[in-house]
C-alpha cells in the first residue's frame, strides 16, 4: 500500500499544469479517494475470492495452468515496465531546463527532449542491471543519497 503513493514527486507537476488552479485541491483529493476506493474494492473481492489463503502477491493467487495465471503477470510487469518513463518525469523536466537551449526550433526541442528522456531511461536500466546483484546496497545507497525510502 505504501508503494501505491510514492508519486508524491508528481503533484507538484500536476499543480504547475492545472488550468484553474483553485479547483487543484478538490480534484487532487477527489482522484485519490477514488484510487483507494479502487483499492479497497479489488482488494475485497479477491479476499471473497480466495480467502485466508490470499496471498500478498494477487497475481500468486491465480492458477498456474490457466491463460489468466500466465497472462496477467505479464500484463501486470509490462505496465511497472511502462511507467518508467513516467516517473522519471519530474527528473527529466529538470535535466531539460538546465541542458535544452531556448533558442531551439520546436522541431529540434522535441527531438532533443524525446532523447533526454530515452537517455535517462536508459542509464537507469543501465544502473538496474549493473547493480542487480547488490540490490540491498543499492537501495541502502539510493535511500541514503537521495534522502527517500524506497
Amino acid at each position: 500500500a505504501v508503494f501505491s503513493f510514492e508519486c508524491i514527486n508528481f503533484v507538484l507537476p500536476m499543480y504547475e499544469e492545472h488550468a484553474d488552479k483553485s479547483t487543484f485541491a478538490t480534484v487532487f483529493a477527489g482522484t485519490l479517494g477514488v484510487i483507494v476506493l479502487l483499492f479497497v474494492i479489488f482488494g475485497a473481492v479477491n479476499y471473497a475470492c480466495y480467502g485466508a489463503e490470499t496471498k500478498t502477491q494477487v497475481t500468486l493467487n491465480l492458477p498456474r495452468d490457466a491463460a489468466m495465471g500466465q497472462v496477467l503477470p505479464f500484463i501486470f510487469a509490462m505496465c511497472c515496465l511502462l511507467n518508467i518513463p513516467l516517473f522519471l518525469f519530474p527528473a527529466s523536466i529538470t535535466v531539460e531546463a538546465k541542458v535544452l537551449s531556448s533558442q531551439m526550433s520546436t522541431q529540434a526541442r522535441m527531438w532533443c527532449k524525446n532523447g533526454v528522456r530515452s537517455a535517462l531511461v536508459l542509464i537507469c536500466t543501465l544502473v538496474s542491471i549493473v547493480g542487480a546483484s547488490q540490490v540491498r546496497a543499492m537501495i541502502a545507497f539510493i535511500g541514503a543519497f537521495c534522502c527517500v525510502p524506497i
